[in-house]
């Protein structure tokens, strides 16, 4: 799969994930803050992504190897207040609460489950 990272402001990250068969959906993530943890979307490049389950995301997807980070994850959420440095999916994007958002983030979770368990993930930023 492919993230193409089309905005990245002061507020957060926009992008389009896409697969090899015309499946897309809306991704947002922290703006970009020197990879610092928890705060900053993570450095393009290409990760393998696994299942993962814990005990406030389950059934998601975690990065792996993306340096000097750890827990990286693909999940619900709609704002930059949901990211804590993770990749949130949905099915548009919009505002919500005065804030760029995605929507439909569950829904768009669904989705990417159907879609693939394991993938690699290229994210390139334009």
């Amino acid at each position: 799969m492919k993230l193409v990272r089309y905005y990245s402001g002061d507020d957060c990250t926009l992008g389009v994930l896409t697969g090899d068969d015309g499946f897309y959906l809306f991704t947002l993530e922290n703006p970009w803050k020197d990879n610092q943890p928890n705060i900053s979307c993570i450095p393009a490049g290409t990760y393998n992504v696994v299942p993962y389950s814990g005990t406030k995301y389950q059934n998601v997807w975690k990065l792996e190897n993306v340096e000097g980070r750890e827990a990286i994850l693909i999940h619900w959420g709609n704002t930059e207040k949901n990211t804590e440095g993770c990749i949130l999916v949905g099915a548009n994007v919009g505002m919500l609460g005065g804030e760029k958002a995605v929507l439909s983030s569950r829904k768009a979770i669904g989705m990417l489950r159907d879609c693939s368990a394991s993938f690699t993930l290229t994210i390139k930023d334009v």
